[in-house]
């Protein structure tokens, strides 16, 4: 996924609060990925191996999906606190 690339600069949000902003997500996020696993599929609710193994898949993609979106943000912060993103 592309990552967002602000521009730091005098006019703009500071470097600090655009770090800030993207650390909030991030910790959204990881609880977000905690309840999820509270949500993951448990063969005892399933008497078709089958269906266990379409819905283990189907949470498996959503837990991957927001872990990568986690990372894309933690990308960005890094590269905001490394001062990669100048005018």
């Amino acid at each position: 996924m592309p990552l967002m690339t602000p521009i730091v600069n005098n006019n703009g949000t500071s470097r600090a609060m655009l770090i800030e902003q993207r650390t909030k997500v991030m910790d959204a996020l990881y609880n977000v990925m905690q309840a999820l696993k509270h949500n993951k599929p448990h063969g005892r609710d399933y008497e078709d191996t089958e269906k266990f193994d379409a819905d283990t898949e189907i949470w498996q993609t959503r837990y991957d999906t927001i872990k990568a979106i986690r990372l894309d943000i933690m990308a960005e912060a890094i590269t905001l606190y490394n001062g990669e993103h100048k005018k």
